[in-house]
């Protein structure tokens, strides 16, 4: 009985060490996560803030010449964003999809730590 024993509480503590380790790594994703809506909050300050330059620029400048350039550096700064925008986008999703695998991994731990205590009771 006392080998049996010790079995279910070796293998109920590996499980809780499974489990700690899931939601630390669940933890660090989430704290992820909020970084990285932070740095979009702030690209989208820095767009805002080029689009008002590019503005002032505008009403500053007049001819052919400046139009040109204008355009050259809106199409250049859409360029920009595009490409932030994409490499955001894909890291969201692989966070997100990291997220869930930490969350299945932290669901199928705790189901088997209560089959463990099932088993160890009966």
């Amino acid at each position: 009985m006392d080998k049996r024993r010790a079995a279910f509480e070796q293998e109920l503590m590996q499980n809780r060490r499974k489990q700690q380790e899931t939601e630390a790594n669940w933890h660090d994703l989430r704290r992820k996560n909020q970084e990285k809506t932070e740095c979009e909050e702030d690209f989208r300050a820095v767009s805002k803030q080029e689009f008002d330059v590019l503005e002032k620029w505008r009403h500053g400048w007049r001819g052919s010449t400046a139009n040109g350039f204008h355009q050259l550096l809106e199409e250049e700064q859409a360029r920009d964003t595009m490409l932030w925008q994409r490499g955001l986008q894909a890291r969201e999703e692989e966070m997100s999809e990291a997220m869930q695998r930490e969350k299945h991994v932290l669901r199928q731990l705790k189901e088997d730590q209560q089959n463990i205590q099932k088993r160890w009771r009966t």
